[in-house]
């Protein structure tokens, strides 16, 4: 409980607030107040099972936590600059972890999730809060064995990874975890429903384990007299290319479900990817992270992985994985595990830049929408709206309301919508514990 004395000292006015442990003097300037808030041995942070805390509160002054008892589903809106890797780290990375809810990052696209494997830089030690500590974190790393293939000079990447003591792993996909779906987002999309309807049969079959490998599958699909022979010839130098290229490959499969029982946060980097420029490259990533997610929620589902342990699931750059429009393996597994995955203890993170630009299921089904302070004002209206945050408000006077809460809002600081509550705090997220790869 927090408890306010008032004085005035030199025409200043200053509050008390006494947080159990502690107390401290702020003056009412909010940059001011955070400074000091978060600043060593100020607050004490107690790691509780599965309540993590966010950041302060700026009006509360208190720690702002989300508990991870029960499944969330979180969306993270806001431009280039506006710290939404340092949340993402800083929260869904670092203090997930130590409050025993273990972070899977599906998407690290620019890469940077692997520098957590080494405590962060000294400069970060003073916010800390009391009795926390710079620390790593137990990382795997894998990449897509293609880009090897498709990305030059990407042993650069790889190197990076190296350097903080990590041995990225290749991974492919196996024949025996290939789905239609992904067969159908990996050889082209532009197929006719009936002939969508003959590989179908084809997988039946691949299913009752009567084709039992890739050449087999190329055999039969060689025989559907759908296709004509042209098209037949491309289907099969299609296929050849997913060997050729090791995004079909049993030599690189991967065992997701042991890392995770040990414990470990698995990391998909996908570093390069911006550069792929075929669309064709884009659909084959989709298929890798379709895999690598549909590995997590079948272990789940099978009990591989204990039904207690809690995951969360970090996705970002999400509008390249759950699109709007379009039928992408990456996106059915996606939105089945929005689904699903709240029965298993599966959380889920999703970080966009575009709100318009994510299938709406990401956001109707949002428990917590974290706003950035360089957001658009149309967009944060939209969101408002959406979550009927402001009851008997005039449609015209809508923007207006909206941009003057806003105006409260500094750089790095976040407007936290609970849509249970129907409320919004305004968040300076807490400081990231392992290191903070930077330009």
């Amino acid at each position: 409980m927090i408890e306010k004395e008032k004085e005035k000292e030199e025409n200043n006015e200053r509050e008390y607030f006494d947080f159990g442990d502690s107390s401290l003097i702020i003056t009412n300037d909010r940059e001011g107040f955070l400074e000091k808030i978060i600043s060593p041995k100020i607050v004490r942070y107690n790691y509780e099972k599965n309540l993590v805390n966010v950041g302060i509160d700026l009006y509360k002054r208190k720690l702002f936590s989300i508990s991870f008892s029960d499944a969330q589903r979180i969306l993270i809106l806001g431009k280039t600059g506006s710290g939404k890797t340092l949340l993402m780290r800083g929260i869904f990375l670092d203090r997930c972890y130590r409050s025993e809810v273990l972070p899977i990052v599906l998407t690290d696209l620019k890469p940077e999730f692997f520098s957590s494997s080494k405590p962060a830089q000294e400069k970060f030690h003073k916010k800390y809060l009391q009795d926390e500590h710079p620390e790593g974190l137990p990382l795997i790393v894998y990449y897509p064995k293609c880009f090897e293939k498709f990305i030059p000079e990407y042993e650069n990447y790889l190197n990076i990874i190296r350097g903080f003591d990590i041995e990225p792993i290749p991974i492919s996909i196996s024949f025996d975890k290939l789905t239609l779906p992904d067969f159908i987002t990996l050889i082209g999309r532009d197929l006719s429903e009936a002939q969508k309807s003959a590989i179908e049969e084809v997988f039946k079959k691949k299913s009752m384990r009567l084709i039992k490998d890739i050449d087999e599958l190329k055999k039969e699909i060689n025989k559907l007299e759908v296709f004509d022979q042209k098209t037949k010839k491309i289907l099969i130098m299609n296929i050849q290319n997913l060997i050729d290229y090791h995004i079909l490959d049993e030599k690189y499969n991967f065992d997701i479900i042991k890392d995770i029982n040990q414990n470990k946060i698995c990391i998909l980097s996908l570093g390069g990817y911006v550069s792929l420029g075929e669309s064709r490259y884009f659909d084959y990533v989709s298929a890798i992270v379709a895999v690598f997610l549909r590995e997590i929620l079948a272990g789940k589902m099978m009990g591989k992985i204990h039904k207690t342990k809690k995951l969360v699931l970090l996705i970002d750059e999400a509008s390249n994985f759950v699109p709007p429009e379009g039928d992408i393996s990456s996106k059915r597994e996606i939105l089945k595990c929005l689904d699903l995955g709240r029965i298993y203890s599966i959380s889920m993170v999703f970080s966009t830049q575009v709100l318009r630009r994510i299938h709406v299921s990401v956001f109707e089904q949002s428990n917590y929408i974290f706003l950035a302070s360089n957001i658009d004002i149309d967009v944060a209206t939209e969101v408002f709206k959406r979550t009927q945050l402001l009851p008997g408000v005039e449609v015209n006077q809508y923007k207006k309301n909206v941009l003057e809460i806003f105006s409260n809002l500094r750089r790095y600081q976040w407007l936290v919508i609970d849509r249970e509550m129907k409320r919004y705090n305004f968040v300076k997220p807490l400081t990231p514990l392992s290191h903070h790869l930077e330009e």
